[in-house]
């Protein structure tokens, strides 16, 4: 090392070791947990988001498989629980007797509402931060979830 450096080192050594853990008591003296209100927007749905709800005989066959999907795609959570959204509307519709259509409302679901497209009806949609990603909801966010939840029957 030359010696300009070591001199520069020297000099320089004081104002690191005082100031860093200065800068590190600021930085985290502010990570104290406050309450603080969360940003889930109200619930809303679109049905079957562009797709039929149900036949000619029953136009509403289904309509309550893709109303329950929504509210689990309003809240949002991790990739598990969005593949168990959507087989429980596919096993649903499949219910009503239409097979063809549980399977392609499946496939529909699946390629388009990932959670990071953005849709308005995409994995998480009811949150203003965007992208949200897959994650579980904090305590928190299942309060703010169960306040703003819907009465779906």
């Amino acid at each position: 090392m030359s010696k300009l450096s070591a001199r520069l080192l020297k000099a320089v050594r004081p104002l690191i070791t005082g100031i860093c853990p200065m800068l590190l008591a600021l930085t985290f003296s502010n990570c104290r947990t406050l309450p603080r209100e969360v940003p889930l927007r109200d619930f809303t749905t679109d049905g079957c988001t562009g797709g039929p709800e149900g036949t000619r005989c029953d136009p509403d066959a289904w309509l309550h498989a893709c109303l329950e999907h929504d509210f689990r795609y309003w809240q949002g959570g991790t990739r598990k629980q969005r593949r168990e959204a959507d087989i429980l509307l596919r096993e649903q519709i499949r219910e009503t007797g239409n097979p063809g259509m549980g399977n392609l409302a499946f496939v529909a679901v699946r390629v388009g509402g990932s959670a990071l497209w953005p849709t308005p009806f995409r994995w998480g949609y009811g949150w203003e931060q965007y992208p949200r990603f897959y994650r579980p909801l904090t305590e928190e966010e299942k309060k703010a979830v169960r306040k703003k939840a819907p009465a779906i029957n």
